[in-house]
């Protein structure tokens, strides 16, 4: 699916830049930026999941822990 992304100025030549330094496009480095952020989004859901599942089940943690 093609989209259109509008940013602005100063954050495109920002991108720019950044882009040139690491020898990518810029398409290629905000496609790497979506999936950084994408990545650290479920590694955050899951770590608040699984605090959410400790602190409904400390008891029996516990129990199991002795």
């Amino acid at each position: 699916m093609a989209m259109t992304l509008r940013i602005p100025d100063e954050l495109n030549e920002q991108l720019r830049e950044s882009a040139k330094a690491q020898g990518i496009s810029m398409q290629s480095a905000v496609i790497l930026a979506i999936a950084e952020y994408v990545e650290r989004r479920e590694v955050s859901m899951a770590a608040h999941l699984a605090q959410e599942f400790v602190k409904q089940n400390r008891e029996l943690i516990d129990r199991l822990a002795q």
